[in-house]
């Protein structure tokens, strides 16, 4: 299934699940060869989408909503029938297809309760249909008789866009990622106040942007963690208080039905408050990985005490902090998020080493916060590749193969990488080692507001300098700071850049043009930029 947002995806969906069959939600937004990569994976033979993108599925049956005719309904599917197959990160760099049956979505929505919208309520849907979130966010709504509200993804990730169309479309209910959240919350933690329930999750939140929300909070404001293999949501905590010494949101208590365990290395339990693996019992749990046999009996384990049930080993690392409240630590592999986003390492660096001009490649994670955090890249150049230019050559590969936030922002070159003692690789050196490949000059100085730009751009991406010809992407952008950069030219120069036309050419060159054309006043700029360069000295 791919298609852009609006009525036709959903109504794909419901028609799907009415033939029996079911379905692989794919996001137009990322790369073709990573679309493609799932059909096949999938082993789909059919390919719901629209007549724009036809071509991007070659070797496939191509349907388009618009040209079909009556149909009559399949066999009605039972309940561990797959519904659904969500792809994520794999460690061998091959993404696997969880397979999430109808028994597990109608358990996960009953499990929810009163965070469930119901009949009155209006609940926004912007999350990417190949996330997890979008099993809540549409069958929730459509199975608890509320309005869906479509929201497209460069409104859901610029805070004024999003504050008017929740204002202007009546929103009850939403969920955002935890990234989406703070940027939220960075640029106007008001925005909430007045939604019935706000969801967010995905990602270490930041005691600092909830406590910001919280000043002007929405009537329900909830924290929620599960992993796509448990349908979603597996723990929920809302939260009313926040003490100003916290360093951590609790991900809290398990949802009704479900069945919390915390373990050692033996699936031993460990005594109340250590830290230990979490594994996930209960309806929510899914029916294990698309053929992948070894991988789904290495991850959905047998239940201890309960005859005939699997568990869900989450990988994650958390401890109690009293009443089964539990607050996460870590991981206990290589696996991350970015922006929400579940992220095998080993899926990154195998995209980066296929390059020609690679001959090793590790991915790190860097930035203090959940907020701030992006991959960077440190690769090995082949024997006789050309070094000028790698990184955007390599990068530019990546974005071929890769969704965004799976993307390094920048590349380090080495003569090799660094190993422990061990023999395995060490990543703490991986972050001081080596070259970094980074863009060169910056704007002119007889050039004021493209200087200043470029400036902008810089600090908010955290390199040394940007020129005027660099792709924003190129240079370690993503997505969200988009929003970010645009609430900075608010705040600077008074004006703000609508995503869309940021998203036309990403180049400080191309902002400088657009930010000219439309200056206030005749000399409105220069005094801005004067004031910043009094207010630095």
């Amino acid at each position: 299934m791919c298609l852009p947002p609006g009525v036709d995806r959903v109504v794909a969906f419901l028609a799907v699940l009415w033939t029996g069959a079911a379905y692989v939600p794919l996001d137009p937004r990322h790369p073709v060869r990573r679309r493609r990569l799932l059909v096949a994976e999938a082993g789909a033979e059919t390919v719901v989408t629209d007549r724009a993108m036809a071509n991007d599925f070659p070797g496939v049956d191509a349907v388009f909503p618009d040209a079909v005719g009556d149909a009559e309904p399949g066999e009605p599917p039972r309940a561990e029938d797959p519904a659904i197959v969500y792809f994520t990160s794999g460690t061998t760099g091959t993404p696997k297809g969880v397979l999430v049956p109808h028994r597990s979505i109608l358990a996960m929505l009953d499990s929810i309760g009163h965070l469930c919208p119901g009949p009155g309520d209006r609940i926004a849907a912007g999350s990417s249909p190949a996330f997890d979130a979008a099993t809540y966010e549409i069958w929730g709504a459509l199975t608890g008789g509320a309005c869906l509200v479509v929201v497209e993804w460069d409104t859901l990730i610029d805070p004024a866009a999003l504050a008017a169309t929740l204002t202007g479309h009546g929103v009850t209910q939403l969920f955002v990622t935890t990234a989406v959240f703070h940027q939220t919350a960075a640029y106007d933690p008001t925005v909430y106040k007045g939604l019935r329930t706000v969801l967010f999750g995905g990602d270490v939140a930041d005691p600092r942007r909830v406590r910001e929300v919280l000043a002007a909070p929405p009537k329900h404001l909830v924290h929620l963690y599960g992993p796509t293999e448990t349908t979603t949501f597996a723990t929920s905590h809302e939260i009313t208080a926040l003490a100003e010494d916290a360093t951590s949101v609790p991900i809290g208590r398990g949802l009704a039905g479900s069945r919390l365990h915390v373990v050692d290395e033996d699936l031993a339990p460990v005594a109340p408050g250590e830290v230990g693996e979490l594994c996930v019992g209960g309806p929510t749990v899914t029916l294990g990985y698309l053929r992948r046999p070894e991988l789904t009996e290495s991850r959905f384990v047998p239940e201890p005490g309960v005859p005939g049930s699997r568990m869900y080993r989450t990988g994650d690392r958390v401890h109690d902090l009293g009443g089964g409240v539990l607050d996460f630590v870590g991981r206990v592999d290589s696996q991350v998020k970015i922006r929400g986003v579940r992220i095998e390492l080993g899926e990154v660096d195998a995209a980066l080493a296929a390059h020609p001009d690679i001959a090793e490649a590790v991915t790190v994670v860097v930035g203090d916060t959940a907020e701030d955090r992006t991959l960077a890249g440190f690769v090995v150049a082949a024997a006789d590749a050309e070094t000028e230019d790698l990184a955007e050559r390599v990068l530019a590969y990546a974005r071929r193969q890769l969704p965004d936030a799976m993307v390094p922002g920048r590349l380090t070159l080495l003569e090799r990488i660094p190993l422990a003692a061990n023999g395995k690789i060490d990543r703490a050196a991986l972050t001081t080692d080596g070259v970094a490949i980074e863009p060169s000059a910056a704007a002119a100085a007889d050039q004021p507001l493209l200087a200043l730009v470029c400036a902008l751009w810089a600090q908010l991406i955290d390199v040394p300098s940007v020129r005027p010809d660099d792709d924003f992407f190129a240079v370690g952008g993503h997505s969200l700071l988009l929003g970010r950069l645009s609430a900075r030219y608010q705040a600077v120069l008074g004006v703000r850049m609508p995503l869309r036309d940021m998203l036309g050419d990403n180049t400080p060159a191309f902002h400088e043009k657009w930010l000219a054309d439309h200056e206030p006043a005749p000399g409105h700029f220069a005094e801005a930029i004067a004031r910043r360069e009094d207010a630095a000295s």
